[in-house]
């Protein structure tokens, strides 16, 4: 979370980030999975799906969460806000 908070602030803070982003999508794409994810004593699992199925849906998810991220962060929300993310669009030529 502090990693978060410094993202834009100081140039350094992208490291912990992406660490921390790595882990938690670890966890997240191996849940699922009938061998699930070490959890204090014990393995928990929400048995979805089996280890190569579905992870489009995974990887998907991902670049969507960090799509919101740097529009957040570096372009202070300028996609989501209607006309102002077409002008940008618009002013970097895509």
């Amino acid at each position: 979370m502090v990693s978060y908070r410094l993202l834009g602030v100081h140039p350094l803070a992208a490291v912990p980030f992406g660490f921390a982003c790595g882990g938690l999508m670890h966890l997240f794409a191996d849940w699922p999975n009938p061998l699930g994810v070490p959890w204090i004593a014990a393995r928990h699992s929400l048995n979805l799906w089996t280890s190569g199925r579905c992870d489009l849906l995974v990887v998907g998810a991902a670049w969507v969460g960090a799509g919101l991220t740097v529009d957040h962060v570096w372009l202070h929300g300028a996609l989501l806000h209607g006309t102002e993310g077409l002008r940008f669009l618009h002013a970097i030529k895509l």
